[in-house]
């Protein structure tokens, strides 16, 4: 039986988004286009299936136009939102958030070398002991950074294998400026078209929570999710965190009711807009979730830096349903052992699980 030419299906029944897992050597990118055709046509396939070759050119030419349309509308189709993304995975495997920080130091510990090939290393034996136990994995850019372009390309590529293996990638770059500056952070991070194709991407609303508008309302558009600090778990940041507006308010209150407002302004339901919340909080700095109703919850701290599951369940509360508790070292620690990590992970994600409630 004859198939339907390509060609004169339309973009919405032939074209889905897919991600992939680029190789080390191969062409950077997180996603691609593909047909939901019996077949996929190869260029040499189309040119054969076309008498003429300057049609069969033609015709090559207006599919890959379609194929760049797919791309850029792929979120219109059946993309649901970074947080309900989130919230199944939590669900169907574990809210545990793994922190990738292959620093000079882990590297060497590891037996790796401190370069981009070290890095290869260490993401492919992470990204081995995880498989597709996790909701969320969150690389720190700093750690790939230090290893210039072709560090950054190692990001580039955990990124495309993290999602190939289902979980979603937040990109820890904790980004802050204004305007178009911001607008660039955006385009190159979040977003399956963007450079890096993150899931979602931290930033810092020091110069303000307004300035972050022109971020936020792309990472809406695009279906990402953007993390805000408002409360960090290390001391040194309390201070400023805890200062008093002219209303009365704290800084982080005051950031968190911005946080709700906005997710407001989009709809029903949690938002697009998290909030980074320290694992290690107590006190009185526990007071800020409540007034969180509507974001999730990256909770950092856990492990390493003193805090622990039991320790977020019981500060966060109710809110515990929507953390991302986050744990680096203490699974780190366990390498390069796929083994050691792999059971290291899964002890953690039921812990997570449990916190979750």
């Amino acid at each position: 039986m004859a198939r339907t030419p390509v060609g004169m299906r339309s973009k919405a029944q032939t074209i889905r988004r897919e991600s992939y897992a680029p190789t080390r050597r191969g062409r950077i990118g997180t996603n691609r286009a593909i047909f939901s055709a019996d077949d996929t046509l190869t260029e040499p396939q189309l040119c054969l299936s076309v008498p003429d070759v300057n049609a069969a050119c033609a015709f090559i030419y207006d599919l890959k136009d379609d194929i760049h349309w797919a791309h850029r509308n792929a979120t219109d189709f059946d993309m649901p939102g970074f947080s309900e993304r989130f919230l199944t995975l939590a669900q169907t495997r574990s809210p545990l958030c793994v922190g990738i920080d292959p620093s000079v130091e882990l590297l060497e510990r590891w037996g790796l070398p401190a370069n981009a090939e070290g890095v290869a290393s260490f993401c492919d034996i992470m990204v081995e002991a995880m498989g597709e136990r996790v909701a969320i994995v969150k690389p720190q850019a700093a750690f790939f950074e230090q290893f210039g372009p072709a560090g950054m390309q190692e990001l580039v590529r955990l990124v495309g294998n993290v999602k190939a293996h289902g979980a979603l990638a937040l990109i820890d770059v904790k980004r802050g400026d204004i305007g178009h500056t911001l607008e660039a952070y955006a385009d190159a991070m979040i977003g399956p078209d963007s450079p890096f194709g993150g899931d979602a991407m931290t930033v810092s609303a020091y110069l303000g929570f307004g300035a972050l508008k022109p971020l936020l309302d792309k990472a809406v558009a695009r279906e990402a999710g953007v993390f805000v600090v408002v409360r960090s778990s290390n001391p040194e940041g309390r201070a400023l965190q805890d200062a008093k507006l002219t209303d009365g308010r704290s800084v982080a209150t005051s950031l968190a009711d911005d946080i709700t407002a906005y997710n407001e302004s989009i709809g029903p339901g949690v938002g697009p807009v998290g909030a980074v919340m320290g694992a290690t909080l107590e006190g009185t700095a526990t007071e800020t979730l409540a007034h969180l109703p509507n974001a999730l919850l990256l909770a950092p701290g856990i492990g390493a830096q003193g805090a622990t599951f039991a320790d977020m369940a019981r500060n966060f509360g109710a809110a515990a349903r929507r953390a991302l508790p986050s744990a680096s070292r203490s699974i780190l620690s366990k390498g390069p052992s796929v083994a050691a990590l792999t059971d290291a992970i899964e002890q953690h994600c039921d812990q997570a699980l449990r916190a979750r409630g």
